[in-house]
């Protein structure tokens, strides 16, 4: 019960967050909308993969998009995943770190501390994007990503 209440509470406080945080955007500007990123995922044998299943396989998020975001100087992504829930990095905790910008890419890395680090590089010319996504530390599941999507 207590677990259940706890999840509950922790699902609770990241929507009251990311509501906060995309209210507060009210002047951000989405750069670019990337949908239904696919492409390959390699999985390491654990508590929820079995050696049959680990390995590689194609992979991607059919119904999941990606949004890179620009509020005056600073920058979020907001992603949709499976579940369909729009969910900002920074209110999940995660560090959205610019690595480089040539006025065609703009690179980031997404560091949620001893669970998950990601590597996104949008093409705004192409309107591509390109997606590296390593969980590891806590996750329960321990998978690598490598994803590419087409942006609006």
């Amino acid at each position: 019960m207590k677990i259940k209440t706890s999840k509950k509470l922790l699902k609770l406080l990241i929507l009251i967050k990311t509501t906060i945080l995309i209210s507060s955007n009210v002047y951000a500007e989405t750069l670019l909308t990337c949908d239904a990123p696919k492409g390959k995922g390699y999985y390491y044998q654990g508590p929820i993969i079995s050696k049959k299943l680990a390995g590689w396989s194609d992979d991607g998020i059919s119904k999941g998009s990606f949004s890179l975001i620009k509020n005056k100087d600073k920058f979020d992504i907001l992603y949709k995943d499976a579940s369909g829930s729009l969910v900002s990095s920074t209110a999940d905790g995660g560090y959205v770190v610019p690595l480089g910008n040539n006025m065609k890419n703009y690179s980031f890395l997404v560091s949620y501390p001893n669970v998950t680090a990601e590597l996104f590089t949008f093409n705004i010319k192409n309107k591509k994007l390109a997606y590296s996504q390593h969980k590891y530390g806590s996750s329960m599941m321990d998978k690598r990503v490598l994803f590419v999507a087409n942006c609006l």
